[in-house]
């Protein structure tokens, strides 16, 4: 991701922040897949030493027809 991208993002995900008058904080994470993204997420979420201990995480409804890779990717990240 370019670097005006990547500002052009972090821009337009504040205003939808202050539209919506949320306070928090965000990271843009690109280039991974689905594990290793929530790991960098994980890892680079929190301010000093305040560090979120809960992650919410959507149920996977379609792991009857997803790939076997996809759904033991999502078993990585609950793990």
């Amino acid at each position: 991701m370019s670097y005006r991208t990547r500002m052009t993002q972090l821009k337009e995900g504040n205003k939808w922040l202050d539209v919506r008058k949320v306070k928090g904080f965000y990271t843009i994470v690109d280039g991974l897949n689905l594990e290793e993204g929530v790991r960098t997420l994980i890892q680079s979420s929190g301010i000093g030493k305040l560090a979120p201990n809960i992650i919410l995480m959507g149920y996977k409804s379609d792991w009857r027809t997803c790939s076997p890779n996809e759904l033991i990717e999502y078993f990585k990240i609950l793990q």
